[in-house]
């Protein structure tokens, strides 16, 4: 299952990814292990989560 968090007040906080909003810094887990972009695993968010010609949930980012 996976799972994301995102930094709050210099904290690692959960959050649904719908709830993502532009400018986050997230970062995102399936299981225990951390989704990676050639092995950096915090992204910032440049868009907000919308939906994708299959009906699911997508961001665009950046890796920081």
């Amino acid at each position: 299952m996976r799972s994301v968090q995102k930094l709050a007040n210099d904290e690692w906080q959960p959050i649904q990814f719908y709830n993502l909003q532009y400018g986050d810094y997230f970062r995102m887990f399936d299981n225990i292990t951390p989704v990676s972009d050639n092995g950096k695993h915090i992204f910032i968010a440049t868009s907000s989560p919308y939906y994708n010609d299959e009906g699911h949930y997508k961001i665009d980012c950046e890796t920081y």
